[in-house]
C-alpha cells in the first residue's frame, strides 16, 4: 500500500486549489450566461467532468491499495456526482424534475462546497490522483448546479422543501446501520469531518444519539436557510432589473 504525506486543511497548496477551482467556476459560470449551445456544452463538460474526477479516484485507490470498504462512493457528493450526470441526460429527453431537483440546490450544493472548504482527503498528497479527482468532483458538482439553475432546470422552491428531508431520512435510514455495523462513517453521520461546521454540531450535542439529533437539526435549520438566502437573493437582482 502506498504512502502519503497528506496536506493540510488551509495550508499554502489547499488554498491555491480553492482559488484556482473558484476562478474556473466563476469562468464557468459568466461563458454560461450567454445561454443557447454554448450552456448545454458547459453543462454537459462539467457533469463529465466530475463523473471523470469519481473515476480518477476509484481507480487510484484500487491501483495504491488505499480502496476498501472505507472508501466506497456512498457519500452524498458520490450521488450527488452520479446524480447530476443523470440529470443532465435524462433531462434532455424527458424536461427537468421539479421535486427531484430540490435536493441539488440542498443539500449537494452546500454538501460539495463545504467538501471543498474542509476535505476529507487530506491524507492524500495534495497533487495525488485522489486529490485531484476529489477537487474535480466537488467544484464540478455545484458549477453544474449553478448553470442549471441559472437556465431554469433546477429551480429551488421552499414549498417542496420536504423532498430534501425525505432525502436525507432516507439516507440515513440506510446508511447508518451500515455505519454501525461497520464501523464506518458515510454521510458523516457519526462524527463530523475535522475543521467542517459539523465539528459545532458536536461541540454543542457531543457524540452518538446526540450528534445525530444535532445533524438533522442542523440539516433543516441549513436548509431554511440556503432557501431564504436564495429568495432575498433573487428578489435583490429582480430589483436591479
Amino acid at each position: 500500500m502506498k504512502t502519503y504525506k497528506g496536506f493540510a486543511l488551509y495550508d499554502q497548496s489547499h488554498i491555491t486549489w480553492l482559488l484556482v477551482l473558484a476562478c474556473a467556476a466563476a469562468a464557468v459560470l459568466i461563458a454560461g450566461r450567454k445561454g443557447g449551445k454554448l450552456r448545454e456544452n458547459l453543462k454537459t463538460g462539467t457533469v463529465l467532468a466530475a463523473l471523470t474526477g469519481q473515476l480518477i479516484v476509484g481507480t487510484s485507490r484500487v491501483l495504491d491499495g488505499t480502496y476498501g470498504l472505507d472508501t466506497l462512493p456512498l457519500h452524498v457528493c458520490a450521488f450527488a456526482c452520479y446524480g447530476s450526470v443523470l440529470h443532465r441526460f435524462a433531462s434532455l429527453k424527458w424536461g427537468p424534475w421539479p421535486r427531484l431537483t430540490q435536493i441539488f440546490f440542498y443539500p449537494m450544493l452546500p454538501g460539495a462546497v463545504c467538501a471543498l472548504l474542509s476535505p476529507d482527503w487530506t491524507p492524500y498528497d495534495v497533487l495525488s490522483p485522489v486529490s485531484i479527482g476529489a477537487f474535480l468532483v466537488h467544484a464540478s458538482i455545484p458549477t453544474y448546479i449553478l448553470l442549471s439553475m441559472e437556465e431554469g432546470s433546477i429551480r429551488p422552491d421552499i414549498r417542496k422543501s420536504w423532498v430534501p428531508v425525505i432525502f436525507i431520512v432516507l439516507y440515513a435510514a440506510v446508511m447508518l446501520p451500515f455505519d454501525l455495523h461497520f464501523k464506518m462513517n458515510y454521510g458523516f453521520l457519526q462524527l463530523p469531518v475535522p475543521g467542517s461546521p459539523l465539528m459545532l454540531i458536536a461541540d454543542i450535542f457531543g457524540t452518538g444519539r446526540g450528534y445525530l439529533v444535532g445533524y438533522m437539526l442542523g440539516y433543516v435549520f441549513l436548509m431554511l436557510l440556503l432557501y431564504g438566502v436564495y429568495y432575498v437573493v433573487r428578489a435583490a437582482a429582480r430589483g436591479r432589473k
